[in-house]
């Protein structure tokens, strides 16, 4: 399904209310018709007395809200103020933060904050299902890393981390991933070959691989290497620096902008990201804030002594 809007001020116009919204999100939802979360049938009664129309199964009864198991679910914030989010999350030349959310959408800036974050996890958990395929080149980058530096360590402040993109036939770039590597008791180390291997078992489905990360390796690939030299400009232009904690979210943001922009209209990320946001299981803000919460590829297993 294509939304084909590439200026907000139209988007906006289109949806105004509410009741586009409804329309537009069933539509992502459920793309072949309604069907029973409980017992998969395929017919229900719309109750409309609440602010989120609730569908009940004409089999079981089950009562499933147009918001249940998508990003939104539970929230209080008005449908066409998350699709206007949206939007200006998905476009290739966004420049969004919570701060400018929060004033473009006249929200508060936790709000703002939270709903930008639960739209990079359901990115991330849709990232996660995709694997790299065909010819993949495989590089590394330091996020802070200062331009000018003669120290080949990494410094307190920098965060190592992996690129890798699959390469289709033209020799262009089809798909890439950016991961956030975190090592055993936060060790600062740069990435190993270890870490390597675990990316690619991870993430990787092909034997056709090509590790380009070594300091002195020549020919490479040059669209990895501008996107693992980038990564840091790119996300400090709009976010001023990110904390460890959240990297991995902002990698995924960036990548999922790049991959859908690559060969598309900007209408293409539009869809994919209502796609996502629509059949995504939210994420709480006590589970985003938790201390304990890591979403980076951390290769325990094969750290370096």
């Amino acid at each position: 399904m294509q939304e084909g809007f590439v200026d907000f001020n139209e988007f906006c116009r289109k949806f105004d209310t509410e009741h586009v919204c409804f329309e537009t999100l069933f539509a992502y939802k459920w793309p072949t018709g309604y069907a029973c979360p409980r017992c998969d049938h395929r017919h229900a009664s719309k109750i409309t007395t609440r602010r989120i129309p609730l569908y009940q199964c004409l089999n079981c009864n089950y009562q499933a809200s147009l918001i249940c198991d998508t990003v939104m679910e539970g929230t209080r914030t008005k449908l066409y103020k998350w699709f206007q989010a949206i939007f200006l999350l998905s476009h290739p030349a966004a420049n969004i933060n919570a701060t400018k959310l929060s004033q473009i959408i006249s929200v508060t800036y936790k709000t703002a904050w939270l709903i930008l974050h639960k739209l990079r996890d359901a990115i991330h958990q849709a990232d996660l299902q995709i694997v790299l395929t065909q010819a993949v080149k495989v590089n590394a980058g330091i996020y802070n890393k200062p331009l000018f530096t003669s120290t080949p360590y990494i410094l307190p402040g920098e965060q190592p981390f992996i690129g890798a993109a699959s390469v289709n036939q033209q020799g262009e770039m089809a798909y890439a991933k950016l991961k956030h590597v975190v090592h055993e008791n936060n060790e600062l180390q740069e990435v190993s070959r270890y870490d390597i291997e675990h990316y690619i078992k991870q993430h990787v489905r092909t034997n056709n691989v090509i590790n380009e990360s070594r300091m002195y390796f020549r020919h490479r690939y040059q669209p990895l290497s501008r996107l693992c030299r980038n990564a840091s400009v790119e996300i400090n232009r709009v976010y001023h620096g990110v904390s460890p904690k959240h990297l991995q979210a902002y990698f995924d943001e960036l990548c999922f902008r790049i991959n859908y922009s690559l060969s598309s209209s900007p209408a293409t990320s539009l869809s994919q990201l209502l796609q996502i946001a629509a059949t995504s299981i939210t994420i709480t803000y006590r589970q985003l804030t938790s201390p304990t919460r890591d979403i980076s590829t951390t290769p325990s297993k094969f750290s370096a002594a």
